[in-house]
């Protein structure tokens, strides 16, 4: 249990950096793989120790994000070192009825984190990984972990460029606005929101950091004492 806690308080800090929308934590899942993979949910999970296995043979992964964001980063990691890994990837979401291809990528060699960026204009909770093919001497492939990035349409609306003329065409919606310094007034007032939620991540981070630091020296307390 309290292993969780520190796994659970470690991926909230996580979101100062960007919040990772495929984690099991947040309500992301697995929606369906190919037969030939093992143990595919472990790769949503922060437990280095998991992780999924297969044979190595093309491979595909859908996963339902715990949000609706427009994707512009994926995180891949494989830790093992008895298996082979994965050489190339194609990035697809389902719009409408089809998969898109979001691009196709080389994966190096390398038990280090591999980030693929992506040029994405829609938002979506859907993202498929096809393994098209894998470089390593082992006939199985494992795989760490999996991380998707990028913002929701709340984070996209930029009130900066929200300009004069657009919100105008508010009044008859807002009529208690009625002039241009009310408007501005009220842009004002949402930047210093947004910028206080962003300092708070920071403060927050802190805090976790120092639970989890408080939790970790009782149980490291606690298990010299048996």
């Amino acid at each position: 249990m309290i292993v969780k806690v520190i796994l659970f308080l470690f991926s909230l800090t996580e979101c100062t950096r960007g919040c990772n929308y495929a984690s099991s934590l947040c309500g992301a899942f697995i929606v369906y793989t190919s037969k030939n993979l093992d143990r595919p949910d472990a790769i949503l999970t922060p437990n280095s120790d998991h992780y999924a296995i297969g044979e190595c043979a093309p491979t595909y992964i859908i996963v339902k994000l715990c949000n609706e964001v427009k994707i512009n980063c994926v995180e891949l990691q494989n830790k093992e070192y008895l298996s082979s890994f994965p050489r190339q990837i194609k990035l697809s979401t389902y719009i409408d009825g089809s998969w898109v291809s979001l691009g196709s990528f080389s994966c190096r060699f390398t038990r280090g984190q591999q980030l693929f960026y992506v040029k994405n204009d829609v938002f979506t909770s859907i993202l498929r990984i096809d393994v098209l093919n894998f470089q390593g001497k082992h006939s199985l492939f494992t795989l760490t972990s999996l991380k998707v990035y990028g913002s929701t349409i709340l984070e996209n609306l930029n009130v900066n460029n929200l300009t004069y003329s657009r919100a105008i065409n508010f009044n008859n919606k807002l009529p208690h606005y009625e002039n241009k310094n009310d408007i501005e007034d009220i842009m004002r007032s949402i930047r210093v929101v947004k910028m206080l939620m962003e300092k708070s991540k920071i403060i927050f981070a802190g805090i976790l950091g120092f639970l989890s630091l408080v939790v970790f020296y009782f149980v490291f307390r606690k298990s010299l004492q048996r």
